[in-house]
């Protein structure tokens, strides 16, 4: 099986220290993280956002620290970033945020994907919301804005930075439901999921739980 993530001894401010995994192509993995913080950090490391300290991250087989700003910005096409608090652009509607990246890499959305992002609000509680600005989101419909944002790009790497922390139970059980779906949209994609939490309302299980902060975890189980 190809592996869609790989890191090799990383060492990241006090965020990561020597830490090392392979993350297969097709997965559902899930990262514990100690905060958001860190699975914020996390993500922009997998993004090439920032650069390890030591250590080496590969993408798609490709070394972050080795390629070009072009070469980066090519490989964030296919990769789907759905930051905790949704990375939207403060002056823009939802339906703007969630098409901007579409209109900078694709041109013109065709109506299937017009379609489609109408569709995930939809499901997703949020369809009267096209024309909010972020300032009158919540917390959930940010993410959910961010989540159709990188949908619509079909992208063969989601990361979910803490995505279904600090909502509502029933907020929490829509979006599972969807990102549960999604992962299956396409063969080959790989789901990374962050969180704070080993407690994840998805319905399907991970291939792997990997602990930033192994020693965490022994600690908390000795109590």
């Amino acid at each position: 099986m190809p592996v869609a993530v790989i890191f090799r001894d990383v060492s990241y401010t006090d965020v990561l220290t020597d830490f090392s995994c392979e993350i297969e192509t097709g997965e559902r993995v899930l990262i514990v993280t100690a905060r958001e913080e860190e699975s914020t950090a996390v993500t922009r490391l997998l993004s090439g956002f920032l650069m390890p300290e030591r250590g080496s991250i590969v993408v798609s087989g490709n070394s972050n620290a080795e390629a070009t700003v072009e070469q980066l910005m090519l490989a964030r096409t296919k990769l789907g970033i759905i930051p905790f608090h949704g990375g939207l652009i403060s002056n823009l509607k939802m339906w703007e945020n969630i098409f901007l990246p579409y209109y900078y890499h694709t041109g013109k959305p065709e109506p299937e994907d017009d379609e489609l992002a109408s569709n995930y609000l939809k499901k997703l509680n949020c369809s009267g919301k096209h024309l909010a600005f972020p300032a009158h989101l919540s917390l959930y419909e940010k993410r959910v804005a961010a989540f159709t944002r990188a949908a619509i790009m079909k992208p063969d790497i989601m990361i979910y930075c803490n995505v279904l922390e600090r909502i509502s139970k029933s907020d929490q059980t829509s979006l599972a439901s969807v990102l549960d779906e999604f992962h299956t949209k396409k063969t080959g994609r790989t789901s990374i999921y962050l969180a704070s939490t080993t407690e994840l309302p998805l319905q399907s299980n991970f291939s792997s739980v990997i602990h930033v902060h192994p020693q965490q975890k022994i600690s908390r189980a000795a109590t």
